[in-house]
């Protein structure tokens, strides 16, 4: 997991990189062509991306993550980073429409966005990570009593069953 997380980030630092070069040398029409390899990049990271995450999820239900919060924070950290460097490569793509350019490959990576910001949305959604504020809370009522014992809960769900047992 590590291993292509890291490969993932090496990846969108490209990416990065490529987008900072091309705002301190680009020049008109030259420049589109230039950016268009970034967007190339940026798509290709995106295919990479879907892959680590299907991955991700594929190993959840599996029940094959051993540390699923650690797991949980590292992809999300991925997931930021992601969007950052997708909004820097949109922000240079809106640069160059302005200027009254089209790129190849504009529509395809609008795509990519909207699928990496759902995929953001869902992740933090539907991961199981670790709620601290109700492991307090529910400490805190157990401190106060207001619990149920194992007895108590069986008893609740064998006299819904039929109504009377």
């Amino acid at each position: 997991m590590k291993v292509k997380n890291a490969i993932y980030r090496g990846k969108l630092r490209t990416v990065e990189d490529a987008v900072e070069a091309w705002k301190a040398e680009h020049h008109e029409a030259m420049g589109v062509r230039m950016f268009e390899e970034v967007v190339r990049e940026c798509l290709a990271a995106h295919t990479f991306f879907q892959d680590i995450q299907k991955e991700r999820w594929g190993q959840l239900w599996a029940g094959q993550i051993r540390e699923i919060q650690t797991t949980g924070e590292n992809f999300l950290r991925v997931l930021e980073t992601s969007l950052i460097v997708y909004s820097l490569v949109e922000e240079c793509l809106l640069r160059v429409k302005r200027a009254g350019y089209s790129v190849n490959g504009e529509e395809e990576f609008e795509k990519a966005f909207q699928e990496l910001r759902s995929a953001a949305a869902d992740f933090k959604s539907r991961w199981p990570f670790v709620d601290h504020q109700q492991i307090e809370e529910s400490r805190a009522a157990f401190a106060q009593g207001e619990s149920q014992s194992v007895e108590e809960i069986l008893g609740e769900l064998q006299g819904s069953d039929t109504g009377q047992h």
